[in-house]
């Protein structure tokens, strides 16, 4: 009897086999094969063609979900949409976007220094300039809207918002640089340039020309170059922050409220206060704009009869953590660091307010009440380690934690687990950046002798080792308990992992600085008996042992070794990115001949050279084992990524130590060459093994790299090679789109490469091909 072909459609339930949950075919007695492929592939098409829910069709269920808004906002930033196109990788739609926009703006920052270079040389009139401005803006503008209601939406609106931003530069310029329009008239087109962005944005539903006419507002003040009391500067700040609020919540913009806050605490900064006199009104403004951020977020996630988001959980954070910035910095300077625990108490006590107000809200609530909680235990436990001495608050806070971590365990509290997570995170940041440089440095200044040092031996326990143990000991507990209550009846959420993950991270952290401590204090005594080779001696003996594990195979054998070997690994790395970065080329005199820095290169690149090679080897070793562990295969990319990490740190700080002592005037261009050659390095290896993460490593690269153009060599370089740089280095990136754009099929997701085909119709022409389903 004649059966049907074989093939793996996910619509056929066959024996023994679970069912898929896809829709089934509807019964037919006795059909043809061609029947049934017709039915499949019917199926299939139907399937492909499903409608996918737009924005504002979508916004339902599924705009409650921690997930759905965390990947909506991210999308925003890195791609300019809240949904990633259909049938397009992530890669490719992150750096296409990017690499348009950067090459966008750095030509632009191109023709803006030709155009100072001719101005420089008489070729261009003031009239000339700023007609030529205002039409380029108009021009932007109307082009924009010709284009809109093709298929390039988003180069429209960037099209409009450019010219937004041309006039009010045109506007700034007329005034203060050419004096041709007054101050009153000036203000006067700004406000109206302003309106125009606000009414293309209704018109054309662009929050983004919104987001743009709202930066105008905030710097309306500054472009005008009016002048006023600090008093009517925080009013006005406040007038427009609450319309701009106001408007971000009903219309559902969220970049307008970022635009906001930065808009605000640019301005806090700006007009921050010089003398103790200044210190009751700035105090009583900032206190002004935190409770109208904050108390706006929390508001809003009430009154919107939905679960708060994951973003307005971390803008909730990062207001407080802002404004207690503030506190800490103008507080401390002109009322002494103790008084600083003053705001973190009262910022303590308005949150720890709601948090109480909010106890008995239901489900619906519940990461905005973790979050008020959180943040209210954050600061009562920074209040009251500030009121001990500063070189004892790591240690008061690891205090807290362990505190934080009985009551976790105690009470199964997903909040307090995040909040253990939270402090002893900061735990660690303090330990590692402010306690270590506070108990090293004067020895390694030469201000302290090796017996004194000695002689500190128990401080230095208690500040750096301590703490690193009691955060990983209490986060490591609460982390094992976690999993028994962190949990609902669907499964982990997205939070959950989080804070999951939190845990266990601090606890890692605590670990690794409690070994990276162990092995710096052995590296200062050896320093004492030895000090030539000491710093990159120590580096490769980290790596030996670390290749030691290697070689006996403890670190293929299972996945606790390849944690191990991982762990031992990254402390080399950062005992070579960070320590030996540090005291070696920032701290360490410049050689005296050029003969002596090529020694001493010698010397500190055994440390590097030991890295490269045990980094090379374990990957080979370790990527046979890669494919069904998952810990191995982190460990592999993690050495295969030192690979040419360490060359390129090692090069970049010895050019520039070199550099910087004999050719001073080309430190900034070595730099940047190197950064160049180890991106492109990372890129190669990434296309030639196929390994993704490397590829987006050289693209950081590059954006570190266009970075460092804006920040260092832009004020190294003049007129004519600042034009020169900024125009080549845009069309390189736009040439570099293009090539994306060129070979996208090289980028597709991988789920259409492993998509199962529909299988064949028959071709035989005998009537014995046809057979029954």
């Amino acid at each position: 009897r004649p059966v049907a072909p074989k093939h793996d459609s996910p619509f056929i339930e066959r024996p023994g086999v679970p069912s898929t949950g896809r829709p089934k075919p509807p019964p037919v007695s006795s059909p043809s094969t061609e029947v049934f492929a017709a039915i499949v592939v019917e199926e299939e098409a139907s399937a492909q063609n499903a409608p996918v829910a737009s924005l504002r069709e979508g916004e339902t269920a599924n705009d409650s979900s921690v997930a759905a808004a965390l990947r909506r906002f991210w999308n925003w930033i890195v791609v300019g949409e809240e949904y990633v196109p259909k049938n397009v990788s992530y890669e490719y739609a992150v750096v296409t976007t990017w690499l348009i926009r950067l090459g966008v703006l750095i030509l632009l920052f191109g023709i803006g220094f030709f155009l100072k270079y001719s101005i420089d040389r008489g070729w261009i009139t003031p009239m000339h300039r700023a007609l030529m401005a205002a039409s380029a803006g108009v021009a932007f503008i109307l082009t924009g809207g010709l284009i809109h209601r093709k298929q390039y939406r988003m180069l429209a609106q960037g099209l409009m918002a450019a010219g937004v931003a041309t006039l009010h530069a045109t506007i700034f310029a007329s005034l203060h640089f050419y004096h041709l329009i007054e101050l009153d008239l000036a203000f006067t087109l700004l406000v109206g340039v302003t309106v125009l962005g606000g009414v293309l944005a209704l018109v054309y539903d662009a929050g983004f020309i919104a987001t743009l006419a709202a930066a105008g507002g905030y710097l309306s003040p500054v472009l005008a170059g009016s002048e006023g009391s600090p008093a009517f500067l925080y009013i006005y700040l406040a007038a427009l922050t609450l319309g701009v609020l106001l408007l971000a919540f009903r219309a559902r913009w969220t970049p307008l409220a970022i635009v906001s806050f930065v808009g605000v605490y640019g301005w806090l900064i700006v007009a921050a206060p010089r003398t103790i006199a200044d210190m009751p009104l700035a105090v009583l403004f900032w206190s002004v704009f935190f409770v109208l951020f904050s108390g706006a977020t929390i508001v809003r996630s009430l009154t919107a009869g939905r679960k708060a988001n994951v973003f307005g959980t971390i803008y909730s954070w990062l207001i407080a953590g802002v404004t207690f910035g503030f506190f800490a910095v103008y507080v401390g300077r002109f009322y002494g660091a103790h008084n600083i625990a003053w705001p973190a108490l009262g910022m303590a006590l308005f949150y720890g307010v709601p948090a109480f107000l909010l106890s008995g809200y239901g489900k619906e609530h519940a990461i905005l009440v973790a979050g008020v909680r959180a943040l209210a235990v954050l600061f009562a436990v920074v209040g009251t380690a500030l009121i001990v001495r500063p070189e004892w608050i790591g240690l008061a806070w690891a205090g807290e934690v362990v505190v934080l971590g009985w009551l976790t365990v105690k009470n199964r509290s997903s909040i307090l687990a995040a909040s253990t997570a939270a402090v002893g995170a900061a735990v660690l940041v303090r330990t590692l950046g402010f306690e270590w440089v506070h108990a090293f440095r004067p020895y390694l200044d030469g201000a302290m002798t090796g017996a004194e040092f000695l002689s500190l031996f128990h401080e230095r326990f208690g500040s750096l080792l301590l703490p690193a143990i009691g955060t990983s000991l209490a986060t490591g507990v609460a982390a094992g308990r976690f999993g028994t209550f962190g949990r609902d009846h669907d499964g982990p959420s997205l939070l959950d992992r989080l804070i999951d993950g939190g845990l266990k991270s601090v606890c890692a952290g605590g670990v690794l600085a409690a070994v990276a401590y162990a092995v710096f204090e052995a590296h200062l005594d050896l320093g004492i008996l030895a000090p030539a080779a000491q710093w990159s001696a120590t580096t490769a003996v980290l790596f030996v042992v670390a290749g030691g594990l290697l070689l006996k195979g403890t670190a293929s054998r299972n996945e606790t070794g390849a944690a191990l070997f991982g762990c031992l690994m990254l402390i080399g790395a950062c005992k070579f990115f960070i320590v030996d970065t540090v005291v070696v080329y920032a701290m360490g005199d410049p050689p005296p001949t050029r003969n002596a820095a090529l020694l001493e290169a010698c010397w500190h690149s055994i440390g590097m050279l030991a890295g490269v090679l045990v980094a090379a080897k374990a990957w080979m070793e370790l990527r046979r084992h890669g494919s069904s562990r998952a810990v191995i295969a982190g460990t592999a990319r993690g050495c295969l990524a030192l690979v040419p990490a360490l060359p390129t740190v090692f090069l970049m700080l010895e050019a520039y130590r070199y550099c910087g002592a004999f050719e001073p005037g080309a430190a900034a261009g070595a730099v940047s060459s190197v950064l160049a050659l180890g991106a492109l390095a990372a890129i190669a290896l990434g296309i030639a093994l196929r390994e993704r993460f490397m590829r987006w490593g050289g693209v950081t690269l590059i954006g570190v790299v266009i970075v460092k153009i804006f920040l260092v060599d832009l004020a190294e370089l003049d007129s004519l090679y600042r034009i020169i740089a900024f125009l080549t280095i845009g069309v390189l990136l736009l040439a570099a789109a293009i090539l994306y754009l060129r070979f996208r099929s090289v980028f597709m997701p991988e789920e259409e490469e492993d998509a199962c085909p529909v299988p064949p119709l028959p071709t035989g022409d005998d009537d014995d091909t046809a057979s029954s389903v």
